[in-house]
């Protein structure tokens, strides 16, 4: 398995919000699992750009969504597909 080098900082916040993509998840993912350092810096990773993240870590209450333009086309996506 190949070895890739520590990932950027940018590159562990993307990761830890899920905007990694499939490309090198696999990698990323291993690395994370023998690399002390990249796995503590993650537990860091300021995630609070992202409010999806922040409310399913319960550090913003839901109701803020309600304003949110995202949160309504999120519904109506939701709506037209089910």
């Amino acid at each position: 398995m190949p070895t890739i080098s520590c990932p950027s900082p940018e590159q562990l916040q993307r990761f830890s919000v899920g905007r990694w993509g499939n490309d090198g998840l696999d990698e990323i993912a291993e690395h994370l699992k023998v690399c002390a350092d990249c796995l503590a810096a993650i537990d860091q990773v300021d995630a609070s750009a992202d409010r999806l993240v922040m409310a399913l870590r319960g550090r913003i209450e839901p109701e803020s969504f309600l304003d949110d333009p995202s949160f309504h086309h999120a519904i109506a996506v939701a709506q037209a597909i089910a």
